[in-house]
């Protein structure tokens, strides 16, 4: 295919009103079936020419295009800094123009910024390895703005054309990009523009749009340990997985990133996933499997043991802080099967507590035990008090080991 072809097609394209069909001519990537088709033509063609190519079409789609072809260029003579500069021109022409089109250009405002995504990623990766800061996912960070706000503002359309059906869409991308960064405190404001933007019923939008946003409200109710959102939102998404589409590789995926935070979040609130969950996913099994056992077996040495051992994924995961918390789960069981093991005794000696968490496998002094079993009184884990006068733990009669489950988050 030549770049007149192209543009032949663009231009019945743009007079049908056809977003899917724009969508499908400018995207790039591996899917991208024109911009393949079009490798050999670019590699000897002038850039002159290439803009002469996209004369056929009326302001902004000459420019859009232009940029378009010019970015592809790049890419096949590995200028991946240009493919960058030219895909972000391309995002910038479009959301100047989108901003008098209906809801028929939100399938080109998608791919175009989901295909800016990719560009930075790929282009800062190669600046770093030049040694030089990357930078362009900020930029395309900034672009990326703009389509939100093209999307979010949508005054004029009424209400079945409007661009507000993409709103969800772009702020998805925006978070993802946001995460990348890490600058995930730049989500509050995003969200705060969500919540005023007058927007339909989130249930009125695409089920992937509105899984998607429920994962990111779930991971960051996690990061900002509101563990009771956390749950809501992360198994509406883990629950209605399933209804975003038939690739089951990309589904199962899916899953295994909202799993990551769901695990550990419903831990702490004492439910633990079947083994079966487990099987099917093994990089999980990897990094929880071990330590939901010693959790449930109350084998604290071995819980600090396999912690330590998994200290490195599960902080690239996130999850590092709130596991570390399920320590507390862990010396709860191991008190409870002392309790049982004494026969419900009302009372245990500090000593005896010292020997178990040794037999345990865990180091630790009279001192740390005792913070250790005022922190699960606290927690209401535990029901009853310390007498350090006769050195002992007294329990309640009743209830003394309260299901973990019946306790707040």
């Amino acid at each position: 295919m030549r770049s007149g072809e192209l543009v032949r097609l663009a231009v019945d394209a743009v007079n049908a009103e056809d977003g899917h069909e724009l969508a499908r001519l400018l995207r790039v990537g591996p899917a991208a079936e024109f911009a393949r088709s079009l490798e050999q033509h670019l590699r000897s063609t002038a850039v002159d020419v290439l803009e002469a190519s996209t004369r056929r079409l009326d302001s902004p789609w000459n420019d859009v295009f232009a940029s378009h072809l010019k970015s592809l260029q790049c890419f096949y003579n590995y200028d991946l800094d240009g493919a960058f500069r030219e895909q972000n021109y391309k995002a910038q022409y479009l959301h100047q123009a989108a901003t008098s089109l209906p809801r028929w250009v939100l399938p080109v405002i998608f791919t175009i910024n989901s295909d800016l995504y990719a560009s930075a990623v790929i282009g800062d990766e190669n600046l770093k390895a030049r040694g030089q800061k990357p930078t362009f996912l900020e930029e395309a960070a900034r672009t990326m703005n703009k389509a939100f706000s093209v999307c979010a503002t949508d005054r004029f359309s009424s209400r079945d054309q409007s661009r507000k059906w993409g709103a969800y869409y772009v702020c998805n991308l925006l978070m993802r990009t946001y995460f990348k960064l890490g600058q995930i405190n730049l989500c509050t404001n995003l969200l705060r523009s969500i919540a005023s933007a007058d927007l339909p019923p989130i249930e009125q939008y695409p089920i992937a749009h509105v899984v998607t946003f429920k994962y990111y409200l779930g991971v960051l109710a996690f990061f900002n340990e509101d563990y009771a959102k956390a749950d809501v939102e992360l198994s509406f998404a883990l629950k209605r997985c399933l209804a975003t589409g038939s690739n089951m590789s990309i589904i199962n995926k899916n899953r295994a990133l909202i799993l990551n935070y769901l695990i550990p979040t419903r831990l702490l609130a004492g439910r633990v996933p079947h083994h079966s969950l487990l099987e099917k996913y093994p990089n999980l099994k990897a990094v929880y499997g071990v330590l939901i056992d010693t959790i449930l077996s109350g084998h604290l040495g071995r819980f600090d043991e396999v912690l330590t051992q998994t200290m490195q994924h599960l902080v690239l995961r996130g999850t590092y802080l709130t596991i570390e918390r399920c320590r507390s789960l862990c010396f709860r069981n191991l008190m409870r099967r002392v309790w049982l093991q004494l026969d419900k005794a009302s009372r245990i000696e500090i000593r005896v507590v010292e020997k178990v968490v040794e037999v345990a496998g865990a180091i630790a002094d009279r001192a740390e035990i005792e913070c250790l079993l005022a922190n699960l009184i606290d927690k209401g884990l535990l029901k009853g008090y310390m007498s350090h006068e006769k050195a002992t733990l007294v329990l309640s009669a009743t209830n003394a080991f309260p299901a973990i489950s019946s306790l707040p988050l």
